[in-house]
């Protein structure tokens, strides 16, 4: 905090909130703000640039993989690993999961 009791900096560690990971970053007005939903690391509440577990950066929006993917990278259609009951299909750079 500044002389004012301002905030200067965020804690960018991102927390489990209501079942969605959300981030922090330092509002205009010097407070530690909330990311979006499933957000970790965001410019400020509209711009994201890193998602939780199960969530990719499109747009600068967080946006939900495909069904049964744990961890997408590169498009919504790259499936890396699966959750819990499914296994991991691949078809040269595309992957999915199935139960």
């Amino acid at each position: 905090m500044d002389d004012n009791g301002l905030c200067t900096m965020c804690d960018h560690e991102s927390r489990l909130l209501d079942g969605k990971w959300m981030g922090t970053f330092l509002a205009p007005n010097g407070t530690c703000q909330l990311c979006s939903d499933n957000c970790d690391r965001c410019y400020n509440e509209t711009s994201c640039w890193s998602c939780g577990d199960g969530y990719i950066v499109i747009d600068e929006k967080c946006v939900k993989c495909l069904e049964g993917c744990y961890l997408c990278e590169g498009g919504l259609d790259k499936c890396l690993a699966c959750d819990h009951g499914y296994y991991l299909v691949q078809d040269g750079e595309t992957g999915w999961c199935e139960k």
